[in-house]
Parts: structure tokens; C-alpha cells; sequence
């Protein structure tokens, strides 16, 4: 039974008996004084905090007040269910009667962490999920963004843990202030060399702002047994946003959607078309200025792959036209039309999007409701995100010049429907993909027409996907952000790498796959696409649940290709001569048929992950079936007899 009370004017949480935190430190608070000067202060009486514990009915309080800061606020846990709490600071307990101003507040400090050498290790949501063991490591700490800003890797979920190393583990749920927060990582400090992972909620993040306008809420569950594992980390947040959040799973979803049930057994082919001087050569350009349009692919082309395919018979597939729209990828956002006459015009895309209907494969319409340039004639600064000073947000640098980002309320209310109308009315008619918002970071605006924090910001995404599945059936983007389901159905990417590459991650795991697969059909990592079957980037692909994705003219833009975020092929897939055409369908049936042996498993939950040994993983899914993965040069025999070829895998059931 999992207990918290009062004791000794401390919190004091106790698992069948036995601590398992005391707090007299309930948080850490950062502030700004009367000259914006920050300061951080640990909540404690040391440092002139005036503390008040309570006991109640089911858990405790602790009041804090800061008599000469006049910082005020309460924290709050309740025990529910044996093995669960709830830590919860509610936004109207936040109260500042002088002239400091609150930042941001670290909750519950050493909560959720180990010792060193002690056996226990901290379950990291950073790209498919990673694996801290507390040994070994320097004293040091690390800031994880989470929902912001945007970085590498990518935390797609506000999950994270714990394993004791004594059969037992915590799981730590945000979902109060998850669009806010970030997770501060600290190895080896302090006198018992600890290790920890705490939130750390941005109250705001400028002085003259209103304060974060939630509560903060934190559910740890503690787990036990069999469950005392990543993957029960991980089981314990479905589980979560199966009761709380009334998720529907992709079985549900599918009901009644042929799109949606066609797409979860196809690949993806995406064909980059063509685009302007990336990086730009004009930043602010105009209808005279802007650049010629280097084509890569053209309309009839995209036609030649797509009927190779089907003469090979290569299985279900959707095809993507990057850059159908004027001026080429990134050509002039929010303007689309015309069609870009370069690779064929209006009349060569529906003739592509009718013949590819014929032959049974959808063709997904391409998008982006995030950016636009002053080259467009829709352009309008009054619909862009505005900074906390007044000026338009940037959103990088592309074909069509120097990009702004759209306030997500302004883009969702005007722009999306009559675009949404007219590319139905060409004939696409597969999952709509639209760029970038799920894996960017949320945005808040400060225009004062239409303010946004970085929730509503989630909130109008939202809105965007749910038209695109009204007009199309099924939404897709680029990213895997949690906070986009149930709207969105397909994910470009996970992850960048396998490996996240940081210096406190010892394991890479396929923690956001145990949440999610069976809700979302996902390519778990960029370095995947174009990855042929054999590949070790593919096989832990496979063994992660993921759905293969083909990419030509990948490679496009010089600035991205650092290796930092997946973007680093050998080889691009360019599209060249009926030969080559051949040789790359011969490439892509193989990978078809690999996705067909694992396709009805897109529907199921991963339960578990194991490494039976240095080469070979074991995934197995919520309906008994598993798959095995051998990355070695050699034939692996199971204790069953199950014969895994080398560079290969079988599915068991």
C-alpha cells in the first residue's frame, strides 16, 4: 500500500511500510527580484521558507511562503488506488504580494532516482525512449526539452522514470503543465552520489507575462513485479491515456475509415518533385526576384514509379507528391496553386492521382499549415505568431525565402478549409500529410489579437488534423508528439537515430512503441527511410513496429545533413531510367513484403521488448504473436527451434 503523510513536519511517502521519499525539500523555485535579476531558491526554512505540513484524509499538503520574496504556493499529494499519487500545485495557489515574480518551479526533487552502483536506473523518454543506469557517470546535469523548444532528440512524450533495482519501479506521468516543462537530469551528485530526473514546470517566461494559467499535475504510479520494468513504464502511461485521456486505439479509429485500415498495412513512397535554391539565395523574394525551380521529378515520372510498382506487385502503398504546388516544396507557402507547371501542371497531377487510383494506390496530399513567406499573395503579417517583443516569429529558411510562422488559431480559422476544399477537388484521396507541427516545438504568441499559450497552441493543431481526417479520412505529419493523437493517425518519424547519443543515455529502448503502437502507425526513425531490408537501422526498425518509408531526392538541403537528427543517408534514391527504375521497385517489393509479414500487427500493443542476446530482440505483442530480429552475419536457432535467417526475422504466433 503506497501511503504519504506528515510526519516529523516533513512529507513522508511509504510503500508497504518502507520509505520511499521524504521531502523536506517539496520543490526548488526560480524567480525574478525588482531588478529582473534571477534568483533560485531551494524551498527550504534555511532559506527563510516558511513550511506547513499537513496530513489529510488521503495524503498531504505542504504550504510555502517566502516572508520577505512574498512567494507563496501549495503543494498538494493524494494517494489513490494503493500504488498512485498525484502531486498537484493548483494555479490559484500561486500567489506573489511583493515585487518578486515566479519562473519556474522544480517539483519534488530526488523523487523519482537511484544511487550510485545501486542497481537502478532512470527511464528517459528522449527519442523511442532511453536508459540511464545510475554508474559511472560524472557529476553533472543535463536539461531534456520536452514539448520546447525544438531540439535533438525529440521528447514525444511527458513520461518518465524510475527502476529501483529491487523489483520495484515509478512511473511519472505530466498532465498538468506537460506543454511547459522540461526535465533536468542529474547524475552522480551530491555526498551519496544520486541520480535523478525531475520536472521542471516554466511558470512563465518573461517577467512582465501572466503566470502559467494550469495547474500542475504529476501522477506517479508505482509498479511492482513483472511490471517493474521500462516496458511497465511504459504500459502503466497506455494504460493512462486509455482511462484518463479516453484515447481510441487504431482498431477503433479504423472502423468505418477504408483509409485509415488501407494505410495501416501500406508503405510510404514519398517523391520530392523539385524546389527552389535551398538554402535560399533571396530571402525576401517577390514574383520577379524569386528563383527558377530545379526539378527533380516530374508528374509523368511519379507515374512511371507508380505503375512499376504495380507491374512488380509491390503491396499497399501511398504515394506523396512533395511539392505538387507552386514553386516546389516550400515554393510559397500558404499559396499552392496553380500546380507547379514545371512537372506537368494541374492536368499531370490528377492524370497521376487517377491512374494511380486505378491501380489501387492512394495518393496523399502534401502541406503546411506552420510557415508562410512574403512571396505569397495571401501573405498577411497580421496571421503571424508574434514574440514576446513584438516582432514575427521566425520559422527558418526554405525555397520560398526567409519563412515566418503562422499563429496556429489565425491558420486553423482562414486558411485551412478553403485550401482543404480546392486539393479534394483534385483527386487526392489518401492520408493528408501536413509538414512540420508534430514534431516542432509548441509556440506561444503574443499578438494581442490573438494571444496563445503554448496548451491552445496543441489545442489548434488539433483543430488542423481534425479537418484534414474530415476532408480526407486520416491525418498525418511529421512528428510523433503525443499531444497530436487521437487526430493524428500517421507519423513520418519517431526518432532521428536508433541511438540518441547522449552522454548519460546507456540504452536505447523502444519505450514511446510500447505506449503508442497500436494507436499510431509511425517509420520510427528518419535514418530508416531509404533503408534497404538487411539493414541494421531497418531491423531494429521492424522490431519496433515500424512501417516502412521510401524517399526520392531525400537528401535536399546541405544545411540539414549534420548526422544530428537521421538525416544522413549513404545514398539518396534518385530517380534515374527505366533500369534504375526497375532495380529500385525490386528494392521496394522486398520491403513491401517484409511490411506485409508484420502489417496485421500494426493494430495490436507491444507489451515487451527483449534482448535475447547481443544480436537478437524479441518483441511481443498484446495478441501472443512475437517477432524475432537477427542483426548477426549468422542463423540464429531459438530454444523452440525457431530458425531466424541472418540479417533477418520471423514473426511467431
Amino acid at each position: 500500500m503506497l501511503v504519504v503523510k506528515n510526519i516529523k513536519d516533513t512529507m513522508l511517502c511509504e510503500l508497504d511500510g518502507q520509505a520511499l521519499y521524504q521531502a523536506p525539500l517539496p520543490a526548488v523555485v526560480a524567480c525574478w527580484n525588482s531588478e529582473g535579476i534571477e534568483i533560485v531558491s531551494e524551498v527550504t526554512r534555511e532559506n527563510g521558507w516558511v513550511l506547513d505540513f499537513a496530513s489529510t484524509e488521503d495524503g498531504a499538503t505542504c504550504n510555502a511562503a517566502h516572508p520577505v520574496m512574498g512567494l507563496k504556493f501549495q503543494l498538494k499529494l493524494t494517494c489513490y488506488d494503493g500504488d498512485s499519487i498525484d502531486a498537484i500545485v493548483e494555479k490559484d495557489v500561486f500567489a506573489e504580494e511583493g515585487e518578486y515574480k515566479f519562473k519556474s518551479i522544480r517539483l519534488l526533487p530526488g523523487f523519482v532516482s537511484g544511487y550510485e552502483g545501486d542497481g537502478s536506473q532512470l527511464v528517459l523518454p528522449c527519442g523511442t525512449g532511453g536508459i540511464c543506469k545510475n554508474e559511472k557517470k560524472t557529476s553533472a546535469e543535463y536539461k531534456l526539452p520536452v514539448s520546447y523548444p525544438y531540439s535533438a532528440p525529440h521528447c514525444s512524450m511527458p513520461l518518465f522514470g524510475a527502476l529501483n533495482g529491487n523489483g520495484a519501479a515509478i512511473a511519472a506521468i505530466v498532465d498538468g503543465g506537460q506543454f511547459d516543462f522540461y526535465l533536468s537530469i542529474r547524475t552522480c551528485w551530491g555526498d551519496r552520489k544520486q541520480y535523478s530526473v525531475d520536472p521542471v514546470f516554466e511558470l512563465r517566461d518573461f517577467r512582465d507575462e501572466r503566470i502559467l494559467p494550469e495547474d500542475i499535475l504529476v501522477h506517479f504510479k508505482v509498479l511492482e513485479g513483472e511490471d517493474a520494468s521500462y516496458a511497465g513504464i511504459g504500459k502503466a502511461y497506455r494504460n493512462y491515456n486509455i482511462s484518463e485521456r479516453k484515447l481510441p486505439t487504431l482498431n477503433e479509429k479504423m472502423k468505418d475509415n477504408p483509409v485509415l485500415q488501407y494505410s495501416s498495412k501500406a508503405i510510404y513512397i514519398r517523391c520530392r518533385l523539385g524546389h527552389k535554391p535551398v538554402p535560399p539565395t533571396i530571402l525576401e523574394q517577390t514574383p520577379e526576384t524569386e528563383p527558377e525551380v530545379k526539378v527533380y521529378m516530374t508528374f509523368d515520372d511519379a507515374l512511371a514509379l507508380v505503375e512499376e510498382c504495380a507491374a512488380q506487385g509491390v503491396g499497399n502503398t501511398e504515394f506523396c507528391m512533395v511539392g505538387w504546388n507552386y514553386g516546389g516544396h516550400d515554393g510559397a507557402w500558404p499559396t499552392v496553386f496553380p500546380v507547379e507547371e514545371k512537372f506537368g501542371g494541374e492536368e499531370g497531377y490528377r492524370k497521376l492521382i487517377s491512374r494511380a487510383r486505378e491501380l489501387g494506390y492512394p495518393m496523399s496530399g502534401h502541406d503546411n499549415y506552420w510557415s508562410a513567406c512574403t512571396l505569397s499573395n495571401q501573405y498577411d503579417a497580421a496571421d503571424m505568431a508574434k514574440d514576446h517583443d513584438g516582432s514575427i516569429t521566425l520559422s527558418g529558411r526554405a525555397g520560398g525565402g526567409q519563412y515566418y510562422q503562422f499563429c496556429a488559431k489565425q491558420c486553423c480559422e482562414k486558411y485551412v478549409t478553403p485550401r482543404l476544399e480546392k486539393i479534394r477537388e483534385l483527386g487526392v484521396n489518401g492520408v493528408y500529410y501536413s509538414d512540420v507541427i508534430s514534431v516542432a516545438q509548441l509556440t506561444k504568441c503574443y499578438d494581442s489579437v490573438h494571444p496563445m499559450t503554448r496548451r491552445e497552441n496543441a489545442e489548434w493543431f488539433k483543430k488542423i488534423f481534425k479537418k484534414q481526417r474530415e476532408f480526407f479520412g486520416a491525418a498525418s505529419s511529421e512528428g510523433a508528439r503525443d499531444w497530436a493523437l487521437p487526430e493524428l493517425d500517421r507519423a513520418y518519424s519517431i526518432a532521428g537515430n536508433v541511438s540518441t547519443a547522449l552522454p548519460y543515455i546507456d540504452e536505447d529502448i523502444p519505450l514511446y512503441p510500447i505506449v503508442y503502437h497500436g494507436f499510431l502507425i509511425y517509420n520510427a526513425f528518419r535514418s530508416a527511410v531509404n533503408i534497404d531490408s538487411g539493414d541494421d537501422t531497418y531491423l531494429t526498425a521492424i522490431a519496433y513496429g515500424s512501417m516502412p518509408t521510401f524517399y526520392y531526392h531525400h537528401i535536399f538541403n546541405p544545411d540539414y545533413y549534420t548526422g544530428a537528427d537521421g538525416w544522413t543517408n549513404d545514398g539518396d534514391l534518385v530517380f534515374g531510367g527505366k533500369e534504375k527504375l526497375k532495380k529500385d521497385v525490386r528494392v521496394i517489393k522486398q520491403v513491401s513484403e517484409d511490411a506485409g509479414r508484420i502489417s496485421a500487427l500494426q493494430t495490436e500493443f507491444i507489451d515487451d521488448f527483449k534482448r535475447l542476446n547481443s544480436e537478437v530482440t524479441e518483441t511481443t505483442y498484446s495478441n501472443g504473436f512475437r517477432v524475432l530480429v537477427n542483426h548477426s552475419m549468422e542463423s540464429y536457432v531459438s530454444d523452440e527451434g525457431i530458425v531466424v535467417a541472418p540479417k533477418g526475422f520471423v514473426v511467431v504466433g
